[in-house]
């Protein structure tokens, strides 16, 4: 007698099952995880370029960071406009939001021109769907800005 019975084929496809769905979740996490690294990186970038913009006195201007819920924004200037055309957007992934707990109380980062410094030192948080895995963005007075590990 040769073959499979119906039995050992339903097993079969059972273990499948479970091993896919296993990698799918585990692959899921680790997804999520680099989501939030990458947009903090991303996030550190756009402070860095705003900070270093304003030592170089591009266009003879201070610039900033105006951060919302779901995007951050480099602008020129002291204070942010919305809606300026010189404005650059940074979407974040629709996975992620931003909280911020700034010096100031405020949503903006703006530096200084002649040292870099920022009054608006603090943190940025980002977080994956409202739970708990997080990932914060430093900026020390100095105006550096990096991930907390």
């Amino acid at each position: 007698m040769r073959g499979f019975t119906l039995i050992e084929l339903l097993i079969a496809i059972a273990i499948i099952v479970l091993i896919t769905v296993l990698g799918i979740s585990a692959f899921s996490r680790y997804n999520s995880g680099q989501v939030l690294k990458s947009e903090a990186s991303r996030t550190v970038a756009l402070l860095s370029d705003a900070r270093a913009r304003t030592l170089a006195s591009k266009h003879d201007s201070r610039y900033g960071v105006h951060f919302e819920s779901d995007r951050a924004i480099l602008f020129q200037g002291s204070t942010y406009v919305p809606g300026d055309e010189q404005n650059e957007i940074m979407h974040l992934h629709p996975r992620a939001t931003f909280s911020t707990a700034l010096s100031d109380g405020g949503v903006d980062v703006i530096f200084s021109r002649i040292s870099g410094d920022t009054d608006q030192s603090g943190s940025v948080t980002l977080r994956r769907d409202g739970g708990a895995e997080t990932r914060t963005v430093i900026i020390d007075q100095s105006g550096i800005a990096y991930v907390e590990e």
